[in-house]
């Protein structure tokens, strides 16, 4: 089975009433006794439309709002 992880967002770009970005996974390894970060491998690459994007973003920023709400705490906060 494949590895599905994303923890990482590359090549943003808006141009055009086009938005385009690659959801990624950025590995760690161990190198020389210390972590380090592994270049991020895409995912997937998104493209779309100017206007699909931003119901996106106002989809995911309710849901955001429902969550700090019921949560009573940010999203990405300390969850403890």
């Amino acid at each position: 089975m494949p590895r599905i992880f994303v923890n990482a967002v590359n090549d943003f770009i808006i141009q055009g009433g086009m938005v385009s970005f690659a959801l990624a996974d950025q590995a760690m390894k161990i190198d020389g006794g210390k972590i380090a970060a592994v270049p991020p491998e895409d995912v997937a690459r998104v493209t779309m439309r100017e206007q699909d994007f931003a119901a996106l973003v106002d989809y995911l920023n309710a849901r955001v709002a429902d969550f700090e709400r019921e949560a009573g705490r940010k999203l990405g906060g300390d969850a403890r």
